[in-house]
């Protein structure tokens, strides 16, 4: 990569993963899966698994307040309706907070990863390839068969992309001219975020002159 550092890592609890992005990585902003830590409150924690229970809802709650101060703030409330000591499982998995809950990761730009899945990208690639009974040297020919295949895909995609036109869904300019130069599948992600800018919220933060933030 040229000697930069990626903005963001994903990656789950795993001590020896955290210790070793601080080591090579230290200006890179760290995040944990979501779901790893949603799977273990889950098994933990009977009443979270009742969507209807109060503590699901308390927790939720919590968990999706956009501002940092209102996280903080929906923390403490919980601590006391629940009576949550610091050597409780729940007050145990809270404590690193930072690099899990969307509040904190507004600020960082992470091109679509998302926090809440699980990690499958290396899965994916290789599937029908190989399983955990492939040896070495039928590892390296599967690889190379995984690239040769997806070459094939991409330059099936390309073709395709060059050779039909794409569907506009208004008569913007902007999405005309993104339809002209994205292919098929990237100009889908394109629009679907082109037609959901309806939904977003907008919070007037600052005027300096004619700049408005």
């Amino acid at each position: 990569m040229f000697g930069k550092a990626p903005g963001a890592i994903i990656t789950d609890m795993d001590g020896a993963m955290r210790n070793a992005v601080r080591s090579v990585f230290p200006n890179t902003r760290h995040r944990f899966y979501t779901w790893h830590i949603h799977k273990h409150l889950i098994e933990n924690v009977a009443a979270i698994r009742d969507a209807d229970s109060e503590l699901h809802k308390d927790y939720n709650c919590w968990f999706y307040r956009r501002e940092i101060n209102e996280c903080e703030m929906e923390r403490r409330k919980l601590v006391e309706k629940y009576k949550i000591g610091k050597k409780n499982w729940v007050a145990k998995m809270w404590e690193p907070r930072a690099p899990w809950m969307p509040a904190y990761w507004r600020d960082t730009l992470t091109v679509g990863m998302s926090s809440s899945g699980r990690s499958k990208i290396i899965n994916d690639f290789f599937d029908g390839y190989i399983n955990q009974k492939t040896h070495l040297h039928e590892f390296l020919d599967q690889y190379d068969n995984t690239l040769v295949e997806r070459c094939k895909k991409e330059s099936k995609e390309d073709l395709k992309s060059k050779n039909s036109d794409v569907v506009l869904s208004s008569s913007s300019l902007w999405e005309a001219q993104a339809g002209k130069y994205y292919t098929g599948k990237i100009f889908k992600l394109f629009q679907d975020e082109m037609n959901g800018r309806t939904d977003l919220w907008h919070k007037r933060c600052s005027k300096i002159g004619t700049v408005t933030t």
